[in-house]
């Protein structure tokens, strides 16, 4: 928590395009449970996020958002998370890891 309101979030995200075809896409973030607490899915603010890779390109992708908890009854006030669940979308085709 920055402050009473705010809660920061930052995500690394590491990417790697195996074609020479250059690809874009956006990400957004899932909680696996829907009555677990939302903790993943905080991480929306500001998506969806354009991801952009050049052919052959590895890279990682850091995700900052300042995230508004004001109007939330229950909600974190820090942690940690690995294995984030992502949604990735290029027109119509969407993946869920």
């Amino acid at each position: 928590m920055t402050n009473e309101t705010t809660l920061h979030g930052e995500c690394e995200l590491p990417f790697e395009n195996y074609s020479k075809d250059d690809a874009q896409f956006t990400i957004e973030f899932f909680d696996e449970y829907e009555d677990d607490v939302k903790m993943i899915s905080l991480m929306n603010t500001d998506s969806p996020y354009e991801v952009r890779l050049r052919g052959k390109e590895r890279k990682r992708v850091k995700i900052d958002t300042d995230i508004d908890v004001s109007q939330m009854e229950n909600h974190i006030e820090s942690g940690d998370s690995w294995n984030m669940n992502i949604i990735i979308k290029s027109g119509e085709r969407i993946r869920k890891l």
